[in-house]
């Protein structure tokens, strides 16, 4: 119910989206600087898979995100370490933009709400025709 929330939404996305694109630094003290994100470019794959209904109720796993963005399972255990490496990163940039919370005591993670109104407007201009936005701008 909360996605549907996040549909209807005063901010444009240009507000909604301002200092996303921009460096951010990881929560904590000894926090390191992380990109910003490229939400309509590579990240947006990575916005679709933590966005997913599936992931609302009980969080999102490290797991859950590897195995969605490479359709083929490891061959390798090596493989799998950069795999799941390249993933923590990905993830950590998500919650230093705000995007989404740790759960303590657990390996997993939960889309802020902030997060939910981003994503899904992010994925809703990226899906939109050209005509749609032009007539919704005008």
């Amino acid at each position: 119910l909360k996605g549907m929330e996040a549909v209807v939404h005063g901010e444009s996305l240009k507000e909604l989206t301002a200092g996303l694109s921009r460096r951010a630094k990881e929560p904590g003290a000894g926090g390191r600087w992380v990109r910003g994100l490229n939400m309509l470019g590579d990240d947006a794959t990575l916005l679709e898979i933590v966005g997913r209904p599936e992931f609302g109720v009980n969080g999102v796993r490290n797991r859950d995100v590897v195995a969605a963005l490479y359709a083929k399972p490891a061959a390798a255990a090596a493989e799998q370490k950069r795999r799941s490496a390249r993933v923590t990163r990905l993830l950590r940039m998500l919650r230093a933009h705000g995007l989404l919370q740790k759960v303590p005591r657990a390996h997993l993670y939960r889309v802020s709400d902030r997060g939910r109104v981003v994503i899904t407007a992010v994925l809703a201009a990226r899906n939109a025709a050209t005509e749609q936005l032009v007539a919704k701008a005008a």
